[in-house]
């Protein structure tokens, strides 16, 4: 959840070979995929990307099956 928009977003966090902004599949090395790793659900976080600071918070994390 952006928490500055209240807007909910879901990503897909991918290898760069596989990212697609438009499908929302962030890469693991790009700077919101690198911010997003290794949070917990209900966790708020300070993302820094070059377009300055996203605050996020994390709703919901689902394992590919």
């Amino acid at each position: 959840q952006d928490l500055d928009t209240d807007e909910e977003i879901t990503y897909q966090m991918v290898s760069p070979e596989e990212a697609s902004y438009e499908d929302n599949k962030l890469s693991i090395l790009a700077p919101i995929g690198k911010g997003l790793l290794g949070h917990a659900e209900g966790e708020e976080l300070a993302i820094e990307v070059p377009a300055g600071t996203l605050n996020y918070k994390v709703l919901k994390i689902e394992r590919p099956k």
